[in-house]
């Protein structure tokens, strides 16, 4: 049984129990005015006060009906979308729409996903700089792997570049040249 279906059976249930306990509730109430009225009329009038007794009651239960389900419907609607709109942030959508005016329990799950989005998506950016500056690196440390593999093989003409970006390695770099220059100065 997926989420959905589980959360609309339990709506159900809840409905269903909620709204027989209001047709009961509205059933006593309408039982104890004939019972308290009707005695103290005559036969064509108690008739007539059951006949008005019911169709109150009818009209009061199908409101009672029409309301909960609207209210009801509006609300797993509202449950959906939320739903739908978390799926899309778990497929790494990170531009969906999380924007809300509500001001109850649905506008705190839109709020508080609109934070795991923002906090996503910046986390996100850093483990793409993170890559990019992996990729540097390596491509750095392919080019001096090869300078080095030439100095033992007795070129001692080889310089790193000093221009990386990072300041520890530019400063590995101009050790290393200085000691190629001294090298190549005692030949």
């Amino acid at each position: 049984m997926t989420e959905a279906s589980r959360s609309r059976t339990q709506y159900t249930t809840k409905f269903g129990i909620g709204t027989a306990l209001i047709i009961g509730a509205i059933a006593v109430a309408a039982l104890n005015i004939y019972t308290s009225l009707a005695p103290k009329l005559e036969s064509s009038l108690q008739a007539d006060l059951l006949s008005g007794i019911v169709t109150i009651l009818i009209v009061l239960i199908v409101g009672v009906l029409f309301v909960a389900a609207s209210v009801g419907r509006e609300a797993l609607s509202a449950l959906q979308i939320v739903a739908a709109r978390a799926r899309q942030l778990e497929e790494g959508e990170f531009d969906t729409r999380l924007e809300t005016n509500r001001d109850d329990e649905f506008g705190e799950v839109y709020r508080a996903l609109a934070a795991f989005r923002d906090g996503t998506e910046g986390r996100s950016e850093v483990i793409e700089e993170a890559v990019e500056r992996e990729r540097e690196l390596e491509t750095v440390a392919g080019e001096w792997s090869a300078q080095m593999d030439a100095v033992a093989s007795g070129d001692f003409s080889q310089r790193l570049d000093e221009t990386v970006d990072d300041p520890n390695l530019t400063a590995l770099a101009a050790s290393f040249n200085d000691m190629m220059d001294e090298l190549q100065d005692q030949q």
